[in-house]
């Protein structure tokens, strides 16, 4: 599958990931784009991401995340773009 054909779906929680066992490393892709979205969103203190809500458990499951490891990685990513940030 194309990266097109991956941001086209990613917002339909339904049709978004492939099944099969050639489907993983898009599976992920299409996992980090919409954590990638979500995160963003937090950033600009979007208080409803509709999206993420809908399809959140599977995308963690995807990534084989949790939760907990969820909020891991975005205070490492926070600490890291406030690090950034003081650079410039």
């Amino acid at each position: 599958m194309s990266i097109c054909h991956m941001i086209r779906n990613h917002h339909d929680s339904e049709t978004m990931f492939l099944e099969g066992k050639d489907a993983k490393q898009y599976n992920s892709y299409v996992g980090i784009l919409n954590l990638s979205i979500h995160h963003c969103k937090e950033c600009q203190n979007c208080l409803a991401d509709i999206e993420w809500q809908r399809s959140c458990d599977m995308i963690l499951d995807v990534l084989d995340l949790d939760l907990e490891h969820l909020e891991v990685i975005i205070g490492e990513v926070q600490d890291l773009l406030y690090q950034l940030s003081e650079e410039f």
